[in-house]
């Protein structure tokens, strides 16, 4: 008598089935993070403990994944409780491959108008961001130069970071 012929269910793919599906869902998830969509930057910089002085720029060189795009320039300032203003002022200029200067005067409000500090953040630090400049070409912001614009006040405390996010445009 001849043996019964096996039939493989539909659940029977071998060993390696598992794992060529691991395999498949590894690369999908990787091609996925590759994606365009997700090209951003950001840079910040530490500040003096001490305070940061009006004649002290800080500098920042913004990296672009695609150069043929263009991007939002977001600055970011982060201070503690220990600030004393209800407003801060910066001096920004964006400066282009060129040479060429484009100026801005940024306003964050630190505090509300009963000193309640604004911004995100937790514990005694808080952030602060003000959008200063849209759909800028990367050979447009070469570099990124930031100072205190405060008149009277040659040195602010209670800043811990400031710092660039560049994203790129909707």
């Amino acid at each position: 008598m001849l043996p019964k012929p096996t039939r493989k269910t539909k659940n029977d793919c071998g060993p390696w089935a598992g794992v060529l599906l691991v395999a498949i869902a590894i690369v999908v998830v990787c091609l996925g993070g590759c994606s365009p969509e997700h090209t951003s930057y950001s840079d910040f910089r530490d500040l003096p403990d001490h305070g940061w002085a009006t004649g002290a720029p800080i500098y920042f060189t913004p990296q672009c994944g695609d150069s043929t795009g263009t991007y939002d320039v977001t600055l970011a300032v982060r201070n503690t409780d220990m600030y004393k203003y209800d407003k801060l002022i910066l001096t920004v200029d964006i400066i282009d491959t060129c040479g060429k200067v484009m100026r801005n005067r940024v306003e964050y409000t630190i505090t509300d108008r009963y000193g309640n500090f604004q911004g995100s953040g937790f514990g005694v630090y808080y952030q602060s961001s003000a959008l200063i400049a849209r759909r800028v070409r990367p050979w447009q912001m070469k570099r990124i130069v930031a100072w205190p614009g405060m008149k009277d006040c040659p040195v602010i405390a209670g800043l811990s970071n400031i710092g660039i996010i560049v994203t790129p445009s909707k």
